[in-house]
């Protein structure tokens, strides 16, 4: 868990509760020393109690607020493991 980014999270003004919690679950999945988290959409839907069209929704609207950006992470083997997201910080540099 993010400490860094949960604080982050809280400190931005998002009038959307699920768009907020979507971001303090990502952040909440965060490792201390990482920028992405790496999870199924369908946990993070399960965490939300909301259905995966849902997540892909607030999901689009955080990418179009350019709060967050995610894509999809593969195996070694091409398998489909679930979506990267990061959450972009304003204070911070992005890789």
């Amino acid at each position: 868990m993010s400490t860094d980014a949960i604080r982050y999270v809280l400190g931005l003004d998002i009038k959307s509760t699920p768009q907020k919690l979507l971001l303090m679950i990502i952040a909440h999945h965060m490792p201390d020393d990482g920028d992405a988290c790496l999870m199924p959409q369908a946990q993070v839907a399960r965490e939300m109690n909301v259905c995966v069209q849902q997540v892909r929704a607030h999901t689009r609207c955080l990418e179009l607020a350019n709060m967050l950006r995610s894509g999809p992470y593969y195996a070694a083997d091409g398998r489909r493991l679930g979506t990267r997201y990061v959450i972009i910080r304003k204070d911070k540099e992005q890789l």
